[in-house]
């Protein structure tokens, strides 16, 4: 028996998954993607020879709006109860203009991954690198892995944002990490917190703490690592507030 779907609304044969809420298709951060791979894959290319990694895919609603928009897509989701619930995205779905797999495997595998299912043309990596212990040595990964373009959405660190966390002790004073500054997140407070990591879907699966680098150390981590084009995008008002947003960089 699948788990109840408490992310991504998507309707699969004919019923939502989480009905009352909005649809994960017409979310803005979903048609952001959309768009930019449109950039460089416009409709009249062949599509179905893009491949494209969704990872941390969470529930699967993003790796299938991708398939559905006609690429080769691969989302790879490392708990159990979030990859079940992919196969029962992928199995609703139904037929799609691309290809829709689904990999369970830690994102840190990427290689070994591509590996097994072939290099990937873009990558889109949403609410990852802030979950990480050594967010530019996965940067590093991830520029090996990708032939054009990498889609990362996530948080950044700002002392002046992020003033909640800091009075719940959550977050640390701005430091050095892989000599890049940002600040230390606390994602679990126990080691009993973190051995039953499998149902705290929306924290790290790798570390009891992440590293959020700041803007401008993580624009300087993507051109250091490789990326020769690089732009920054706030997909709302919200985004912009609680210093989240997505860097597009190109090979």
């Amino acid at each position: 028996m699948t788990d109840k779907f408490l992310h991504h609304n998507m309707e699969l044969a004919g019923e939502q998954t989480m009905p009352g809420t909005p649809l994960l298709s017409a979310d803005p951060a979903t048609q952001q993607v959309l768009r930019l791979l449109s950039r460089c894959y416009p409709p009249s290319s062949d599509r179905t020879s893009v491949r494209v990694a969704d990872l941390g895919c969470l529930e699967g609603g993003h790796s299938a709006e991708i398939a559905k928009a006609g690429y080769d897509v691969t989302g790879i989701e490392v708990r159990e109860s979030n990859f079940q619930k992919c196969l029962t995205v992928q199995e609703g779905v139904g037929r799609v203009p691309g290809r829709l797999q689904y990999v369970q495997d830690d994102v840190l595998n990427l290689k070994s991954v591509e590996q097994q299912h072939g290099k990937f043309d873009a990558i889109f990596a949403g609410g990852i690198l802030y979950h990480l212990e050594e967010p530019v040595s996965f940067l590093k990964l991830l520029f090996d892995s990708v032939q054009n373009v990498l889609i990362l959405n996530t948080h950044f660190a700002d002392p002046e944002t992020f003033t909640v966390f800091e009075e719940k002790g959550l977050m640390g004073d701005l430091t050095k990490n892989e000599e890049y500054f940002g600040q230390w997140y606390t994602e679990y407070s126990t080691t009993e917190q973190f051995r039953s990591r499998e149902k705290h879907e929306l924290s790290s699966w790798n570390a009891s703490r992440s590293f959020w680098l700041t803007k401008p150390e993580l624009l300087r981590a993507l051109s250091d690592v490789g990326f020769v084009d690089i732009a920054v995008m706030f997909n709302s008002e919200e985004d912009e507030a609680f210093s989240r947003a997505t860097f597009v960089a190109w090979k």
